[in-house]
């Protein structure tokens, strides 16, 4: 039995080795828990003016986050308070792979694994079933040439309203969980879909590995 959590992250920018997370937020999907903390960024003057403008924060307002060891220790207890191991937990979000890169590289800045091993990508699980979903007759609708894929259009394409206030983890976790609860109850065939990434402390030997592969 998989064990499903939605997540969203809010950062200074694009690079995970650089920028840093500023804002996380989980959903447990067993129970629709939701927790979401601020992280005080340790160097807030990397933050992107682009980024800033978009998140609408300004960096005297990210420094008011929690130290970044006592933001992870609270997710990360939150996580393993259900008692499986990491191999049979799977984090979902829109385009998984940008959260997945800077929650390894938060994790390992305080010498700790992410204690989930499985990703699934709600854009791909959109692309996949595009069709079926009505992505492409709301692009039609909408006089696009072809369907888009962000959390925004893929909503709107399966009758769900957006919750405002995107760019915000907390909001922007909601909305993915909406999503994907739709998504699910298509009975839609996503095993395929999983991706199993552990994290390893030593990136140079971490490889990305398919669920089939364990």
């Amino acid at each position: 039995m998989i064990n499903y959590y939605v997540l969203d992250t809010e950062t200074t920018g694009l690079k995970a080795d650089y920028h840093e997370i500023v804002q996380i937020s989980l959903i447990r999907y067993s129970d629709k828990f939701q927790s979401s903390v601020n992280i005080k960024p340790m160097f807030p003057n990397r933050a992107s003016p682009d980024v800033l403008r978009i998140i609408n924060k300004t960096r005297n307002e990210l420094l008011k986050g929690k130290p970044k060891e006592d933001a992870v220790k609270y997710i990360h207890d939150l996580i393993l308070d259900d008692g499986v191991q990491p191999k049979d937990r799977c984090i979902i979000a829109h385009n998984y792979s940008f959260d997945q890169r800077f929650c390894h590289s938060l994790w390992s800045s305080v010498n700790l694994e992410f204690p989930a091993d499985m990703w699934l990508c709600t854009q791909a699980f959109a692309k996949k079933y595009a069709k079926h979903i009505g992505l492409e007759k709301y692009a039609k609708q909408q006089n696009q040439p072809k369907a888009k894929f962000g959390l925004d259009m893929c909503l709107k394409a399966a009758s769900i309203p957006p919750k405002s206030g995107q760019h915000n983890a907390v909001i922007d976790t909601q909305n993915t969980d909406a999503f994907v609860k739709f998504l699910f109850d298509q009975k839609l065939n996503h095993v395929d879909l999983i991706k199993r990434k552990p994290h390893n402390l030593n990136p140079s030997v971490t490889k990305d590995l398919d669920i089939t592969d364990f």
